[in-house]
């Protein structure tokens, strides 16, 4: 079993002086570091699951197209599911190397500008749970959704959102991700970073380093399989920080 550790460190979030803690899924110590972050407090426009006064938040940067996040979104699914308390927050980390995962994040926006949050739920339960993905999947749940067609259509053929995913993107990278998925634990006056597709237990151990005790219902481990890298490590799918705006084919 591979020893996890904690390393705390400073770090300045709208002016309030949090703890921030690395979670890694290495044998090797995080090394602490000072570091200046805007981490966006959880708000009614992001897209959470759960009680949106949690009093910890599990904020995930993620990409539609990496299957490392589908991993960790079954997981989350069932984190909050244990954790009375946490809700889930998804913001965008698409990248470079997988060509649908902008073009998924604008359309998912786009349904949830017409459909609201829990639309915007399902879409990402139903992309993320497919093999492959393309303009075909999107117009598709849409329609599943109920939302307009023709809307829907020009919402992604404008790219009309891509300012929103570029801000998260950004976001994900100041406060310290390389790649997806990418989680930071928000709480109890703590950031907690997790890397990679972690286990169940993993975040609910992150979630009691950050002073909660969410009531532990078995800990079943998500799975240590890496489609992005080989080795015996589970480190995220490696993120390309040019910030490019992607294209819809």
């Amino acid at each position: 079993m591979k020893t996890r550790h904690l390393a705390p460190a400073a770090a300045l979030i709208a002016g309030a002086a949090l703890t921030v803690l690395a979670l890694r899924l290495d044998p090797q110590a995080a090394s602490a570091q000072s570091v200046a972050t805007g981490l966006r407090p959880p708000s009614p426009s992001d897209h959470i699951l759960g009680p949106p006064d949690a009093s910890v938040f599990l904020i995930e940067y993620s990409d539609f197209q990496c299957p490392y996040c589908s991993t960790v979104h079954r997981t989350l699914h069932s984190v909050i599911s244990a954790s009375k308390g946490t809700a889930w927050v998804y913001r965008h980390f698409p990248l470079r190397m997988h060509p649908q995962a902008g073009p998924a994040a604008n359309a998912a926006e786009c349904i949830s500008e017409q459909r609201g949050n829990d639309a915007f739920w399902k879409f990402a339960d139903a992309v993320l749970a497919e093999r492959h993905i393309g303009p075909a999947t999107y117009s598709r749940l849409a329609g599943q959704s109920g939302a307009n067609a023709s809307q829907f259509a020009a919402c992604v053929s404008a790219t009309k959102h891509q300012g929103r995913i570029d801000a998260d993107q950004k976001e994900a990278v100041r406060n310290g991700g390389s790649g997806t998925p990418f989680t930071i634990v928000y709480g109890g006056g703590r950031q907690i970073k997790v890397e990679g597709a972690a286990s169940r237990e993993d975040f609910l151990e992150a979630i009691r380093s950050a002073g909660l005790e969410p009531p532990r219902r078995g800990a079943h481990g998500g799975s240590k399989t890496n489609p992005c890298r080989s080795g015996n490590t589970a480190p995220p799918c490696p993120a390309d920080q040019r910030f490019v705006p992607a294209q819809l084919t």
